[in-house]
């Protein structure tokens, strides 16, 4: 009798694992199921966002009117894809397909009638010759605040005739030959605090009428604003030591069909040691050589400054002093 019972005992546990081990086959085969359905959906979602976003990349780049040209490791620019488009705004930005952008090919937009805004990213470091000569709707050339560029080519801005203003970046060292020749309308131009060379014939047959030199030129060739009939004023800045030593002048400077007066604004005291020094430099121009004006506004808000400071200084010590008293 035991054995009968323990007999149907076994019977009954194992037709209930075999009910427990089919039930749970059922759970573990939808659960399989389900995971492979979640699967399939996340790869789906992935390859349409990947078809998306490889879609939009591709969007982004059709939509950029810029050509470029891979040179080792960083792109130039080279022009428009379409040299028929009526594109007249273009951002060279800092990078494409994620490498650096650092130049514009020579001749890149030359003879380009459409353009007339133009926005350059700091990670430019040269623009080739003649990049935008001729552009003859271009009016504003924008460069960003931390430019690396140091060299206008030859020719690159020349015959802009439309170009009226121009923010030079404070990194430029040298403006090469013409490189805003007959920019007709150039009326307004500052040059920058580190520029060392100007070329010949860089401003020619321009509209500038006042400039002002940086001392840190030392060297301007020939013609350098030769028939610049409308300027009337130039201020020069070096001192007795630059002006003897490094700064090297070519002839015929402002030289002009026509001439005409220009004044000629130098630093205090050093009236005769200009005037021997561009004497035979200047050209035909009637100049008029006069020293800088005593700066009254500087002087009188160098003395106050100098009085508040001696008078704060004094406080300060004489508080000082009665605190460590009071301490002893």
């Amino acid at each position: 009798m035991k054995y009968k019972a323990l007999h149907f005992f076994i019977i009954i546990k194992v037709l209930f694992m075999g009910y427990i081990i089919k039930k749970t086959s059922k759970i573990l085969l939808g659960l399989s199921a389900l995971s492979f359905v979640f699967f399939i959906g996340i790869k789906s979602q992935i390859n349409s966002n990947s078809y998306y976003l490889a879609k939009n990349l591709l969007h982004a780049n059709d939509t950029d009117p810029l050509a470029y040209e891979l040179k080792g490791d960083e792109y130039i620019v080279t022009g428009l894809k379409d040299p028929t488009s009526l594109v007249t705004q273009i951002t060279i930005h800092d990078t494409y397909n994620e490498k650096l952008v650092t130049g514009i090919a020579a001749k890149a937009f030359a003879n380009n009638q459409n353009l007339t805004e133009v926005n350059i990213s700091n990670s430019i470091k040269t623009i080739g010759s003649s990049a935008f000569k001729s552009c003859t709707s271009l009016t504003s050339v924008n460069f960003d605040k931390d430019s690396k560029l140091d060299i206008v080519q030859d020719n690159t801005f020349e015959a802009c005739s439309e170009l009226k203003v121009i923010n030079l970046p404070k990194s430029l060292k040298t403006i090469g030959p013409n490189a805003f020749g007959y920019c007709s309308k150039l009326d307004s131009l500052i040059l920058p605090d580190y520029l060392e060379m100007i070329k010949s014939n860089a401003f020619i047959k321009t509209a500038i009428s006042e400039l002002n030199l940086p001392n840190s030129l030392i060297k301007i060739d020939n013609y350098a604003f030769h028939e610049t009939n409308k300027l009337s004023t130039i201020q020069f800045n070096w001192n007795k030591l630059q002006l003897t030593n490094n700064l090297v002048i070519g002839n015929d400077l402002f030289t002009c069909t026509n001439p005409h007066n220009l004044k000629i604004v130098v630093p205090k005291g050093l009236l005769d040691v200009y005037k021997t020094t561009f004497n035979d430099y200047l050209g035909n121009v009637n100049a008029n050589f006069v020293e800088q004006p005593t700066n009254w506004r500087i002087i009188t808000a160098y003395v106050l400054g100098s009085i508040m400071g001696l008078i704060v200084l004094g406080f300060g010590s004489y508080f000082t002093y009665m605190y460590f008293r009071k301490e002893k």
